[in-house]
This record gives C-alpha cells, structure tokens and sequence, in this order.
C-alpha cells in the first residue's frame, strides 16, 4: 500500500469535492490500486493548518460547508504560509484550488513554483499561474521531475487538455470551437428567451453557476485564460 501525502491550496468547491471524492472511493482506491490518500496540510485565506496523521476527509468538507475557516482548527499554524508550509513539510502532492489572480498570480503561483522547485507534484484548478508562466513552470517541473497536471483549468470535468495532448498527439488541430464558459452561455440563452441581462446574471447567482464576482465570466477573462492554456497545452 502507498500512501500520498497531499496539501490542499484552496478549500472552494474544487477541494471540497475532492474531499468528498475521497470520502467516497477511499476503499475503492485501496483494493483496486493499493493508494491511500493523506490531507496532511490545508490552507485558505486565514491560514496554514497541518496535521501529519491526516485529516478526515468528511469531517474537514463539513467544516468548511459550514463557514468555518482553517484558522478555527485545532492544527492551524500560525505565522506560517502555505510556502513555507511547503518548504519543509513531507508531501507528495499539491492540489491548488486558490482563486484566479491574473495581476500577479499568487498565491496560486508561487505556491506552484515552491512545490515544483522541491519536486512536488501540482495539480492546478487555478488558472492563473498557467496563464502567466505556463513555461517558467513546466521547466521546473522537467528539472526537478515533478508533475504538473491541469486538465481541471479547462471546461470544467471535461478531458480537454489531457484528450489534446495524450489522444490527439499525432492530430493537427486547426479549428477548436465550444462552450468555454458556462456562465456566460447561460446568460445568453437566459437572454434569448426574454430576461434582461441583470435577471439572467441574478439567476446564474442564485442556481451556483455564477460567482459573486462575475466579471472574469462575464468580461470574457475566463475564456481567454482557458484558450491560452489549451493553445500552449497541444497547438503549439
């Protein structure tokens, strides 16, 4: 059996619902492919908390769904930031699920570049960090021999980044065409049938489609973002 040590960056509805994920098919994972899963470290935006047996998995996402905050754990750290957290910490695997930041990129993206340096993998839901460095990290990650996984960037639970560049490898892909966001496509319809643009954009709110923020959706950032990964990613 191996265990994988993993640090949650981020504890939205990405991480969350890893979390339940891992509620849900920790036996599975272990009978069919011998691995067990360890949340040893969390972190959002009050803080660092750590906790080297792990935490359970169902106890931490209901913790979180009820508002409470890493700095209310019995194991936070504090003064301590999730890079430094990083630097000395026994892990093998990072899932990054801070919010975008494409003005500089942290902490999602120096959270990246601390993992990679030390040769820890990183699993990106963040956007930002590919947007501005997407070779800066991918050469780290070749020297140190790091993975970098982040088909979660792009359209959601769809494959695209992994299809375009594992089972599309011997392809030339000359046109991409799709629904890039789903916000955004849903105020149009919302729109086409009669509602204003303020009801759709409330609608999207109020079923979790949108954020409270919506102008990465709806300014066209999100979309943008999405295309420049999948151009680096298998165009070329």
């Amino acid at each position: 059996m191996r265990t994988i040590n993993i640090v949650l960056v981020g504890l939205g509805n990405v991480n969350r619902n890893f979390l339940k994920i891992l509620e849900m098919k920790a036996e599975r994972l272990r009978s069919q492919y011998a691995l067990a899963f360890r949340v040893v470290c969390v972190a959002d935006s009050s803080g660092v908390a750590i906790a080297p047996t792990g935490f359970e998995p169902a106890t931490l996402r209901r913790f979180k769904e009820q508002g409470g905050r890493v700095c209310d754990l019995d194991e936070f750290v504090a003064g301590q930031s999730i890079q430094q957290a990083l630097s000395s910490l026994a892990c093998d695997l990072v899932l990054e699920g801070s919010p975008v930041n494409l003005a500089h990129g942290d902490p999602g993206l120096s959270v990246t570049r601390t993992a990679l340096e030390r040769g820890i993998s990183v699993v990106l839901a963040n956007k930002g960090p590919l947007v501005l460095a997407f070779g800066e990290l991918h050469e780290i990650a070749a020297r140190t021999g790091a993975g970098l996984a982040f088909s979660a960037t792009v359209c959601g639970a769809l494959p695209v980044v992994n299809i375009g560049r594992r089972d599309l490898v011997a392809a030339d892909v000359t046109l991409l065409r799709g629904i890039f966001n789903s916000t955004s496509n849903f105020i149009l319809d919302e729109m086409t049938i009669g509602h204003s643009y303020a009801e759709a954009l409330a609608e999207a709110q109020a079923r979790g489609i949108a954020e409270a923020d919506p102008s990465l959706d709806v300014e066209g950032w999100d979309t943008a973002n999405k295309l420049v990964i999948i151009a680096n990613s298998f165009l070329g």
